[in-house]
């Protein structure tokens, strides 16, 4: 059919009157029950709405559609179109839907006569025929090398490897050349400090100082010397003065440096003396603390072994290792705070008994009486608790030959019991019967 409707015809306005129907229903509805209008009424509504919306439709239709053209062709892809020219002479223009194919023509030699092979043709390689390693690179920046061959020479700093390798194979070539005299000369032109370090195979390296001023160090100080002239005006001097700045920050001047150096240059072998008599006096004191150290563990040893031996029966062993601590506090503190022991209920020791062990160690000790009999009251309080330190200290020595059960022994004695023990780590009473007696 010729006149047949489009597909895209038939489409459009089939949406168009779906559109316009839609909305003449929802006009219809919202006065049924919006606005609360009778359905007669609702419908007449919607007829009205239906024609006006297909008649404005049709006025605007023009316009419409040629929005929808310029929508369509602003999205649509562009498309090639190709000028046809007919036999009648007439040109049409036909839209290209395919993309335009690019043509590659190509065309093969008919002779062999340009082709080239790789493998005829030979590649210079001269720098690597003439390789060489740098021994040793001098102060200056002279190289020492030692070429492929087996040979060496020396090369500036400047020279490139093209001209090193250049002035080898001159030297190979030429017949003039004289290796030895231009090391000669080389050997010739260092001073003799570096000549030193060749021959010696020495390298010297400057590296920064990282010295931190234990000591102090050298600075400038600014000054100035303010001088009134005679017609009123005044001259001011400025100048800077060099001064030494110890590690504790005093300032000391040239001038005052110098006197100290020339004090300690007229003093020098007495200061020397002083310093090495210190260094001397500081070594006999430690070695005398560590003997005096050894030789009071040696006492307290011998002490709490005489103590063990003489009140072993008389004591508790717990309060036997309370007077053993009292013993050795009292080698170091001759007045500290004693803690009381107690002996057992049928001990059988007299006072005087108590009294001879206080004075036997005191005495050992190098200690006065009235320090002796202060510890024997304090450690036996309970004994002791009626007497006064002085009745105490004038009777430390008091003996009675038939009833003592710990006889009284002199310094002498005691030394002498001290030497046996430190021999053969016994207490032995019989060593010392023929030895001083005490003293009162």
């Amino acid at each position: 059919m010729k006149n047949a409707p489009s597909r895209d015809t038939i489409i459009l306005w089939s949406a168009v009157i779906a559109g316009i129907g839609l909305l003449a229903l929802l006009v219809r509805h919202a006065a049924i029950y919006r606005f609360g209008t009778d359905t007669f009424t609702g419908n007449v509504l919607f007829g009205v709405i239906f024609i006006l919306l297909v008649g404005l439709y049709l006025g605007f239709q023009s316009v419409i559609e040629d929005f929808s053209r310029a929508v369509s062709n602003f999205f649509r892809r562009k498309e090639a179109v190709v000028i046809a020219e007919t036999t009648s002479g007439e040109q049409i223009a036909v839209p290209a839907m395919s993309e335009p194919q690019q043509m590659d023509y190509r065309s093969e030699a008919t002779t062999t006569d340009c082709e080239v092979l790789e493998d005829d043709v030979e590649f210079s390689n001269d720098l690597n025929e003439h390789h060489y390693q740098v021994i040793d690179i001098m102060d200056d920046g002279t190289r020492h090398i030692r070429f492929a061959d087996g040979s060496e020479g020396y090369a500036s700093a400047g020279l490139s490897d093209e001209e090193i390798l250049f002035e080898h194979e001159y030297q190979n070539n030429c017949p003039d050349f004289d290796e030895d005299a231009i090391f000669q000369d080389f050997i010739s032109g260092l001073t003799e400090q570096e000549k030193y370090d060749y021959e010696n195979n020495i390298k010297r390296v400057k590296i920064e100082s990282n010295e931190e001023y234990e000591y102090g160090c050298f600075a400038s100080v600014p000054e100035r010397n303010i001088i009134d002239n005679h017609d009123g005006t005044t001259t001011i001097e400025e100048y800077e003065s060099s001064v030494f700045i110890t590690a504790n920050g005093d300032v000391i001047f040239l001038h005052q440096l110098d006197e100290m150096i020339k004090f300690y240059n007229e003093h020098k072998e007495t200061t020397e003396k002083i310093i090495t008599q210190k260094k001397e006096c500081d070594e006999a004191y430690e070695e005398l603390l560590r003997n005096e150290e050894l030789y009071n563990t040696e006492q307290v040893t011998f002490i709490c072994a005489y103590i063990t031996y003489t009140m072993q029966g008389f004591m508790e062993s717990h309060e036997l290792d309370k007077l053993h601590l009292n013993a050795r506090l009292w080698t170091k503190k001759p007045l500290a705070d004693f803690n009381a022991v107690k002996l057992r209920k049928k001990h059988q020791l007299s006072k005087e008994d108590l009294k001879h062990l206080g004075y036997n160690i005191g005495k050992f000790l190098r200690l006065k009486g009235p320090v002796i009999a202060t510890f024997v009251k304090t450690v036996f309080y309970e004994p002791f608790s009626n007497l006064q330190i002085q009745s105490i200290n004038s009777k430390l020595t008091d003996t009675n030959p038939d009833k003592d059960k710990i006889p009284l022994l002199s310094r002498e004695q005691m030394d002498a019991l001290f030497e046996h023990f430190k021999r053969y780590k016994t207490i032995n009473l019989k060593v010392v019967e023929n030895k001083g007696k005490s003293k009162k």
